[in-house]
């Protein structure tokens, strides 16, 4: 390959990867934000109702907070098979892997995006260079 194609397919790589650690980012903010907006709306009605509320009692309130934990148990079950995905794509992206199909992943943007390309086209220019 040429100089200037390399160098245009290790950018266009370089730009995956900052795209990829952006929207990864971004996915982990909402997760959190909505999982504490819930987990504070969820104390907070559920103390209103069992101490404020004269026609609600535990005994009317309990059925709904077993509810309501058990939503968000799996909720958290959920949360934990969407970072596993994550993991595979930083495990993927660390520098020790070798370059293989078991190390390509699918991202819906961008298709089969291998993480050892940019490492390798790296080498392939200082080659070509030299």
């Amino acid at each position: 390959m040429k100089k200037a194609e390399l160098e245009q397919q290790i950018l266009e790589m370089k730009h995956i990867d900052d795209s990829i650690t952006k929207m990864e980012k971004y996915k982990y903010r909402r997760f959190f934000a909505f999982g504490t907006i819930a987990s504070a709306a969820y104390l907070v009605g559920g103390t209103h109702a069992v101490y404020n509320v004269e026609w609600l009692g535990w005994d009317r309130v309990e059925p709904l907070t077993y509810t309501v934990s058990q939503g968000f148990f799996i909720m958290g079950l959920f949360y934990i098979l969407r970072m596993k995905n994550r993991e595979e794509i930083r495990k993927g992206l660390s520098e020790d892997n070798d370059s293989s199909a078991e190390n390509c992943i699918w991202i819906p943007e961008y298709g089969l995006y291998d993480p050892m390309r940019k490492k390798n086209l790296t080498e392939e220019l200082e080659k070509v260079v030299a």
